[in-house]
């Protein structure tokens, strides 16, 4: 992660618009399935196609957006960026706006992941778990690529992050599903 003067940056309002859009999806297609007692195809084909969406986006902000360094860039050190985005100097302070902000975003834009990949994988106890594996594994394969392509730095603190971030996204998809499950009951299968 590399700190971008904030006035260049886009606005949180449009990631958080993004992220409850995404939200409000997956909890449509949960609600239509509880109805029907069963996942609906065309739900999951929207789901499928908001999940192409989201990584087509993701792939040109974390690697097309970006000019190249002309060497490769490597981060190891674990919370780094928290170490100089703020100070615990009689309480906590943010020292740099900018670093502060990159690392929110940095989580926000993992948590459509964790929303979108229950609502797609098979609903088995494991689905949660392999959601935050492949979280965790685009996350590394990103640091990766962005090493190899000189397209970012390559760091822990970003892996942290994005990993934190599909956790919350995934804490969201199951309080939503929770919350529906208790105001929709599921169709009566001998009513039809």
């Amino acid at each position: 992660m590399y700190e971008i003067p904030l006035s260049s940056q886009t606005s949180l309002w449009w990631d958080l618009g993004i992220l409850v859009l995404v939200f409000g999806l997956v909890m449509a297609a949960e609600a239509l399935a509880l109805r029907r007692g069963r996942r609906s195809r065309s739900m999951q084909v929207l789901l499928g196609l908001a999940l192409a969406g989201y990584l087509a986006v993701y792939a040109w902000l974390a690697f097309f957006y970006r000019t190249p360094f002309d060497t490769p860039q490597l981060l190891l050190t674990p919370f780094r960026s928290h170490a100089e985005a703020f100070s615990t100097d009689g309480g906590l302070h943010i020292v740099r706006l900018g670093l502060a902000r990159q690392i929110l975003l940095n989580i926000l834009v993992y948590m459509p992941l964790g929303i979108l990949l229950p609502g797609l994988l098979p609903q088995r106890r494991s689905r949660f778990p392999v959601a935050l594996l492949c979280g965790f594994g685009l996350s590394l394969l990103t640091e990766v690529l962005q090493y190899v392509t000189r397209r970012g730095y390559c760091e822990t603190d970003d892996l942290i992050h994005n990993t934190l971030g599909t956790l919350l996204g995934l804490g969201c998809y199951a309080l939503g599903t929770l919350l529906l499950r208790r105001l929709i009951r599921p169709a009566d299968p001998g009513k039809r």
